[in-house]
């Protein structure tokens, strides 16, 4: 087998051009498709602060029949609070502000300001996603049930508005009112959509959070104990929404895991096309490995019409067909791995170079892009070897056809390119 790449090395050095362009065509076709997948894989896989996406269960909306008529929008605080915090299936729920808002941070003493995203959040937040504190803890039940204004900030807040990251129990004016630093946390990337901000305060901190309204401003995570346990909580979650003060209430199928959190076309007043979806991301695959899978299968048959002479030849001289079979196959093997590593690599520096910059339609505008998410833990390697292997039969179909008419033909119309099935 070494013998037979090394001759296929030699053949596709006595037409680097053609080669190459095999090559690239190849590699290019697997790049696109790996990008993809990382673009998709980004929404669904665990990273930090989202570690426990696997075992999540989102429910981002409340739809409910109210006397003044149909309500779809998210949650009020006192509603999770009275009904979804007593659930026993889950291990954890947590509230937060389903849309970060952008407004006014600064520091009273010195007079710094700087516009950033903040989220509302009750204390199961920190329990739910895993954030790394670099100084202090996050604001607990005590301080939630209490009213107090203490604010966790990120690690570039801190550094731009007092220049370190020692600022525990500092005074910081939120949206003007003044909060005291608890905590400062690692910077989070804006592809974790759940977990992002710069600046995380307390619901119970303003004045409008405790209503008597069912609606409201924010989204509601369960925390299943481990995967298996998710279809309990929404057996659970089903039977509390159906008692709801006399109110009915449309569920949508909610809550959703987060392969549906994340699908097109996520609304309050209906449920996500999953199996749409699903459609058109394996139609994306098929377009980006087909169209040019098939311009470079006639470049390869091409190539192979070109090496009729040669193969005659070497029929003259005592090859039988199945080593010319094989010489191909060879080829083609080398053409399909080098090609393959070329995208593989290329997908990866892609990756590291330009980060959530690249790799997501990052929808927090002027948020500097931090990668925290190894691009290895993106790759579906089952994903790169079914494009590999399809890039490899469709060349190997191009080139093996023209090949194998060319060994069966008489020797002399081979070497003269008249090719006619013996």
């Amino acid at each position: 087998m070494i013998k037979l790449i090394r001759s296929a090395i030699c053949d596709l050095r006595r037409q680097p051009v053609l080669g190459a362009v095999s090559v690239i065509g190849t590699a290019l076709a697997i790049y696109l498709i790996m990008m993809v997948v990382m673009i998709q894989s980004v929404m669904v896989e665990p990273f930090a602060p989202e570690s426990n996406r696997d075992r999540s269960l989102h429910a981002s909306y409340l739809s409910i029949q109210l006397p003044d008529g149909q309500w779809n929008a998210c949650y009020s605080y006192p509603f999770v609070r009275n009904f979804l915090y007593p659930m026993t299936s889950a291990e954890i729920v947590t509230a937060y502000e389903g849309f970060p808002s952008t407004g006014p941070v600064s520091v009273p003493s010195t007079g710094k300001l700087r516009n950033v995203y903040g989220r509302r959040t009750d204390h199961n937040f920190w329990k739910v996603f895993d954030f790394t504190f670099i100084a202090g803890a996050p604001y607990d039940e005590a301080d939630l049930e209490a009213g107090l204004c203490r604010a966790v900030i990120s690690e570039s807040v801190a550094r731009q508005l007092f220049g370190s990251v020692d600022v525990v129990g500092r005074p910081l004016t939120v949206d003007y009112r003044e909060y005291t630093v608890a905590g400062v946390v690692k910077d989070v990337t804006p592809l974790a959509t759940k977990a992002y901000a710069e600046v995380w305060t307390p619901i119970t901190s303003y004045a409008s959070w405790d209503s008597d309204a069912y609606v409201g401003d924010y989204s509601v995570t369960m925390l299943a104990p481990d995967a298996a346990g998710k279809d309990k909580v929404r057996a659970e979650f089903a039977e509390r929404m159906k008692h709801i003060d006399g109110h009915e209430v449309t569920l949508f199928n909610r809550p959703y895991d987060q392969w549906t959190e994340t699908c097109e076309e996520l609304w309050a007043n209906c449920e996500p096309d999953v199996k749409g979806a699903r459609r058109s991301r394996l139609l994306t695959y098929l377009v980006l490995l087909l169209v040019p899978a098939i311009n470079l299968a006639e470049m390869t048959r091409s190539r192979m019409r070109s090496r009729y002479a040669e193969i005659g030849l070497r029929r003259a001289f005592g090859a039988t067909r199945g080593s010319i079979m094989r010489s191909v196959f060879a080829e083609n093997l080398v053409v399909t791995v080098l090609a393959g590593a070329i995208g593989l690599a290329l997908a990866f520096a892609t990756a590291l170079i330009f980060g959530s910059e690249f790799i997501s339609s990052n929808d927090f505008q002027g948020v500097a892009p931090v990668m925290t998410v190894s691009p290895a833990a993106l790759l579906h390697w089952s994903t790169f070897g079914v494009a590999l292997l399809s890039c490899f039969i469709l060349n190997l179909l191009s080139s093996g056809i023209s090949s194998w008419r060319a060994s069966r033909t008489n020797i002399v119309n081979a070497i003269t390119g008249q090719i006619h099935k013996s």
